[in-house]
């Protein structure tokens, strides 16, 4: 039997959450939200997550993550506020790194993303998630490398040939030109053409 996967639950991204937020070392900042919406066979759920981030000390720094679970069978709601630890690395070109320490029990792995799981948000090694190609069998693999490279090369067919596209430059072909070559005799050697 397949496992869950990444795609398919929601997700906190410490690196998104840093530049969307625009908090700052020495800042606190409190009352901000994300929200996932997801559409199925049965419509439209949404689904809200408040947090609070403290990065007054770039060694102690934490988020505060507060919101709200439903029981699918009792329909039970259950307020959830805990706190996850930031731990830092320091960048090449000065600034630092922010990692999430995993809260679940014993784990404290730094990561950079935390899954819900069925009341927490864990790393994906707590929550024994996988990714969707790794569910995949192996011969369908290749075909979903045809069908990338087939999207690849309409991508790069429309950048060309729209409204300010280039083949050439100066009488040589450009680089985006060259890569959309590549990918079209790829395609046509996987296909066997």
């Amino acid at each position: 039997m397949a496992k869950d996967t990444v795609e398919n639950t929601n997700k906190i991204d410490i690196n998104w959450l840093m530049r969307a937020g625009k908090h700052k070392l020495g800042e606190r900042s409190y009352n901000q939200c994300i929200t996932w919406t997801t559409s199925g066979a049965w419509g439209e759920r949404k689904s809200r997550i408040s947090y609070g981030i403290d990065l007054t000390d770039y060694l102690n720094s934490t988020i505060n993550l507060i919101y709200t679970t439903t029981n699918n069978y009792s329909g039970e709601k259950t307020d959830v506020d805990y706190s996850v630890d930031l731990t830092t690395t320091p960048c090449h070109f000065g600034g630092r790194h922010y990692w999430f320490l995993c809260p679940g029990n014993n784990c404290n792995r730094r990561v950079g993303a935390l899954y819900f799981g069925s009341k927490y948000f864990l790393c994906r090694h707590c929550l024994d998630l996988s990714y969707e190609k790794r569910n995949t069998n192996k011969s369908y693999r290749e075909f979903g490398r045809i069908f990338d490279f087939e999207e690849k090369t309409e991508k790069l067919a429309d950048k060309l040939w729209g409204k300010y596209g280039r083949r050439f430059y100066g009488g040589k072909q450009t680089k985006t030109y060259q890569k959309y070559l590549r990918y079209s005799n790829y395609e046509s050697l996987m296909l066997g053409g």
